[in-house]
């Protein structure tokens, strides 16, 4: 078959130790794997094929799956065919991957995809983070990340990088850490294709006295990564925040963030948000609120005078009062290329839950939105969905649940408006947690879908006649475990054409 569409993985099928790599181990700790969800958003069944790579470039080829419209399929590094039937290099001889396998991976279709990884350390500790596959359409040789920490706070906090060679020749990959208005850099050369390296501030920066800024990588050749920010020196991790590099076709001077809170509800949640300023200018970064429930004190905050490759930040509980939840706007003046992340604890809960995810870029909000993965408390965690109308008008939603094995579908929309600039959640639907939903049509009854995992498309639609509005959307997992709470994690929906 043609082989059309290309995902990137950058952490890929990690298997019971510590990641090693570079002058440092990567993830402390030990118990480390992940899962890799692939959704087929096209128009046709597709077949999918994954490729695992380890960090010098030998290559594991895994068997075809068929996946219907809106269908899912989960590769599990700990107990999936994956480690049985997955072939060499030349792609004759059947190997299994190996114990403590750590690597990239490629999958390809030949329909559009979408994909996230689902990083935890489950049994030995906490730690859980999600984030989105790279689509080669994007893959950019050039990767901001707008949050790096270097042991920042008591306990400290670090962040880790794993950045792909997302390329079928060598790559030279240089990292500048912009820490304290200062630029530090080191370079990996020639990265074999398809591999990975992994890279911490301590690689670069030489001020252990500086400890937050962001980070740009450059590349000869096209780059994909991710960021998971963890504690610096703990025993078992039991909180860790992923989010996957920024590139080119997510730089806009105006972003929107779905989801910001100050100690909000029982968990007691609170956000930070941080802007990058990705442009070749200084620049003056403004963030508006709009607020869903509570009050925002201050609705409208400047930051001035900007450099390019540095970041700004905004911190929630300066802004809101206790009990608000908010969703954001964010632009620059003058006007040039911004990225942002929102960072999420909760102080509520023991141990800590933490989760970050990207802000959406406004030439990319759609009218269609795709999840890949959705919870319904399925093994003890469930999904909520935020939905954000980035427009100028009132919208209405309405969403299709795909369960994951089964393909049963339940189909809600919503019976009262979203306003321009708001964003709904949609959580414990089985529940009654949604408010102001109806169903419109289930394959089977709704009792059906409690323990299900489910892929989920969200569309725009017109309220009283007016016109469709884009929107961008998340999803949120907790676990509903009380005795073993695994981490908050999140990721972004992939907005459709």
């Amino acid at each position: 078959m043609r082989k059309l569409i290309v995902l990137f993985f950058v952490v890929c099928l990690l298997s019971g130790v510590s990641l090693a790599l570079a002058s440092h181990g990567g993830l402390p700790s030990v118990g480390w794997n992940s899962g890799q969800q692939i959704q087929n958003i096209g128009s046709a069944p597709a077949n999918v094929q994954l490729v695992a790579y380890t960090p010098h470039g030998f290559a594991y080829s895994c068997p075809e799956q068929v996946l219907a419209f809106g269908e899912s399929h989960t590769y599990l590094s700990d107990e999936d065919e994956l480690n049985k039937v997955c072939l060499s290099d030349d792609f004759t001889e059947p190997l299994t991957l190996p114990w403590g396998f750590s690597g990239s991976g490629v999958v390809h279709s030949d329909q559009p995809l979408a994909g996230i990884v689902n990083i935890h350390n489950m049994g030995f500790g906490r730690a859980a983070g999600q984030y989105n596959a790279t689509l080669a359409a994007v893959v950019a040789t050039n990767l901001a990340f707008p949050l790096v920490k270097y042991n920042h706070g008591s306990p400290g906090r670090t962040t880790t990088f794993y950045i792909q060679n997302a390329s079928s020749t060598n790559n030279t990959i240089t990292a500048t850490f912009h820490m304290g208005g200062t630029p530090y850099s080191t370079s990996y050369r020639n990265v074999k294709p398809y591999a990975r390296v992994i890279l911490q501030p301590g690689d670069a920066v030489t001020s252990t006295a500086v400890t937050v800024g962001s980070l740009i990588v450059t590349g000869t050749q096209s780059l994909a990564g991710i960021s998971l920010e963890h504690p610096t020196d703990e025993p078992v991790i039991t909180g860790m925040q992923a989010s996957r590099a920024f590139v080119a076709s997510d730089y806009d001077d105006t972003l929107h963030c779905p989801l910001l809170r100050y100690q909000w509800a029982g968990a007691q949640t609170t956000t930070g948000l941080q802007v990058q300023n990705v442009g070749d200018q200084e620049t003056d970064i403004t963030v508006e609120y709009t607020v869903i429930s509570g009050t925002v004190s201050i609705p409208v905050v400047t930051t001035m005078d900007v450099l390019p490759g540095a970041s700004a930040n905004f911190l929630q509980e300066n802004h809101f009062e206790p009990e608000t939840l908010a969703s954001a706007v964010i632009t620059s003046d003058p006007a040039v290329d911004l990225v942002a992340v929102v960072n999420d604890r909760a102080d509520g809960t023991n141990p800590k839950r933490y989760l970050t995810y990207a802000c959406f870029s406004d030439d990319n909000a759609t009218t269609k939105v795709s999840l890949p993965l959705a919870k319904e408390h399925f093994h003890g965690n469930t999904s909520g969905v935020q939905v954000q109308n980035t427009g100028d008008l009132p919208i209405h939603l309405v969403l299709t649940y795909t369960t994951n094995t089964t393909n049963w579908t339940f189909v809600i929309s919503t019976t009262s408006p979203i306003a321009a600039g708001a964003s709904k959640t949609f959580w414990n639907l089985t529940g009654g947690g949604t408010k102001d939903i109806e169903i419109i049509t289930t394959t089977v009854p709704i009792a059906n879908f409690v323990n299900s995992n489910s892929g989920v498309i969200v569309e725009s639609q017109s309220w009283n006649a007016s016109k469709i509005q884009p929107i961008v959307a998340m999803a949120i997992e907790s676990s509903e475990n009380i005795a073993n709470p695994q981490d908050s994690k999140s990721y972004e929906g992939v907005n459709l054409e």
